[in-house]
């Protein structure tokens, strides 16, 4: 960090080249005239129009576009620069914590400077004046970029300094440093000081550092960033294509089913459901459809992106924004029967998704859901289970217990998965798609229809183009509950937590012999307990709405935010914009 010391504010002008004119080079002449500009303006420009706030045309007007082509001509194609509407060279991943969501974020700053993929310098101004979101932004971008560059730099010491300035609505300009000590997880930031811009002499001081800063960057040590665009552009490229290995401990789960139009869409959300007929359809229904990206200092898109066939939406007036799910069935679907089905069994089970609406399209016919949590996300995103973690067993007989209330009515779900199960706000279980569901007598109902998804198959159903076999669809559930089963109780034990005999009971169900596979009832309840669910009917009446207004409530200061980097430990930055300008914790 020595070269901080270059930017105190009575630090020498022009470290680069005299002030002596003929001595000066040509990116010397051009910060010659920008200082002397800056210094000669008595009435400060944003000043001069209709408004007093302080805007990023001043700020551009003043400092950054003649500072910009400086860096052109001094760095040439060692520097990038980048103004409001251009995106940061860099994705990162963002955990929402109020909606139990992730995203990639691909920022924004008013302006910045990069060098190897890497930020130097961010600034932004104020656009928000009640919670003055663009600072709390601006420093949880600065802390997930110093943790990454401290992680992907040659040198391990930690010495990667991030500068940040924010121009607050009265026209002072707040400068920052962001930074890491050594062992430590943490990123601290300090301000150390502010810069009235209607004064002509701070001003001079503040364009002066900046000038200061380039030559900096100029003499900067390049074999510590050798390898880092890459490293960089490897890492944005993993996000594209949700691939985690550098993510996880574990390999994922993942698996395509072989029955249906169901999977990953990496086009987003409604990737071919959508168009104005769409949306117009919907409306008539009383449901507006939700986009899947948006804009909020810059591009969020949610990282567990459904396939084309789903589509989020809320209904039109809806003050809460409550979110549901709209899923297009094709007509091979046994879903709706299965579910009208199960919707006449009293009582009703509250392990199953509610259906809530039918909505005939021209595209098809649609199925509206209430949104909840997915397991297969958390799972995905964290090692450990993340907010799952305390709660496998609570989870793992839900499961069981709902698996057997479908068996005892004659239903066996054929696709029991991470992917195939989600949760409430309380944690409840619930089990989605019903879409290859079977209706069958009981477990020695036989079938020979090849289903399910690749690495959740019992072992008796035979290859997807092999010759025709029974088996007992309950019984083949049981074998993919195994599987859920054990995955729960292998995170658990490697968390260090017991599994209560879960793991001995999923291997129960792994027998290869169908018939000696115990049933569900076994696992459903604790011995010692009232039946699960008992004690958690008023919480589930009161579950919040469970939406993604991130754009609307991410930079709130009330509220604390978690800003993931994209290294090799999952560890996250988060700032408490009440403690403010003292050090950035972290998660670890």
């Amino acid at each position: 960090m020595e070269w901080v010391a270059a930017l105190l504010p009575d630090h020498n002008v022009g470290l680069d080249d005299s002030l002596e004119p003929s001595n000066l080079t040509t990116a010397g002449l051009l910060k010659l005239g920008h200082l002397l500009h800056v210094a000669s303006n008595e009435v400060p420009i944003w000043r001069t129009r209709n408004s007093s706030r302080f805007g990023e045309i001043d700020g551009n007007g003043i400092l950054f576009y003649q500072f910009a082509v400086y860096l052109d001509v001094l760095l040439r194609t060692k520097v990038s620069y980048k103004f409001g509407t251009e995106s940061w060279p860099l994705t990162l991943v963002v955990s929402v914590e109020d909606d139990n969501m992730h995203y990639s974020y691909t920022p924004r700053s008013d302006f910045s400077v990069w060098t190897h993929n890497l930020p130097r310098l961010i600034v932004e101004v104020c656009s928000d004046t009640t919670h003055h979101n663009d600072r709390t932004r601006m420093l949880l971008q600065g802390a997930s970029a110093v943790r990454l560059a401290n992680r992907t730099l040659t040198d391990k010491e930690r010495k990667f300094v991030l500068m940040a300035i924010y121009f607050t609505e009265g026209g002072f300009a707040e400068r920052y440093f962001l930074y890491q000590v050594k062992d430590s997880s943490k990123v601290h930031y300090v301000q150390d000081f502010k810069f009235d811009m209607s004064n002509k002499v701070e001003r001079f001081q503040l364009a002066k550092q900046l000038y200061n800063f380039a030559f900096c960057l100029k003499d900067a040590d390049a074999d510590k960033f050798s390898g880092v665009a890459s490293k960089i552009e490897e890492i944005n490229a993993s996000i594209r294509q949700n691939e985690w290995p550098a993510f996880y401990t574990r390999k994922s789960t993942k698996r395509a089913r072989t029955d249906g139009d169901e999977g990953r869409s990496t086009t987003g959300q409604g990737g071919t459901g959508g168009g104005s007929g769409a949306q117009e359809e919907f409306e008539a229904e009383g449901y507006e459809l939700v986009p899947d990206r948006f804009e909020s200092g810059g591009t969020w898109e949610p990282l567990y992106k459904l396939p084309p066939h789903i589509r989020t939406v809320r209904r039109v007036g809806d003050s809460s924004r409550t979110e549901f799910i709209a899923k297009r069935i094709s007509d091979k679907s046994n879903e709706l029967k299965i579910l009208e089905f199960l919707r006449t069994i009293k009582p009703p089970s509250e392990h199953i998704i509610t259906l809530l609406k039918t909505i005939r399209t021209s595209l098809g016919k649609y199925l509206i859901f209430p949104k909840r949590s997915s397991i297969d996300e958390e799972l995905e995103f964290h090692a450990d289970g993340g907010v799952l973690r305390s709660r496998f067993i609570q989870l793992s007989r839900n499961l069981a217990k709902e698996l057997a209330f479908l068996h005892e009515h004659g239903v066996a779900h054929l696709d029991i998965k991470f992917a195939n199960l989600v949760y409430a706000v309380s944690f409840r279980l619930q089990i989605i798609d019903f879409d290859i569901a079977v209706r069958v007598k009981d477990a020695d109902h036989e079938i020979d229809k090849y289903c399910s998804s690749r690495g959740w198959i019992a072992p008796e159903i035979r290859e997807e183009n092999g010759p025709r076999t029974m088996y007992s669809p309950i019984r083949a559930d049981r074998w993919s509950c195994s599987r859920v089963f054990y995955l729960f109780a292998e995170r658990m034990r490697r968390n260090g937590d017991k599994d209560e005999g879960l793991m001995a009971f999923a291997t129960q169900l792994m027998d290869k012999n169908p018939r000696h596979r115990p049933s569900l009832t076994e696992w459903s309840e604790p011995s010692n307990a009232p039946p699960y669910g008992v004690g958690n009917r008023l919480e589930d009446k009161q579950e919040r709405p469970e939406t993604c207004r991130v754009a609307d409530k991410s930079m709130i200061p009330a509220k604390r935010r978690k800003v993931d980097t994209v290294d090799t430990d999952g560890v996250s930055a988060n700032v408490n914009t009440n403690d403010v300008a003292r050090p950035i914790s972290t998660y670890a």
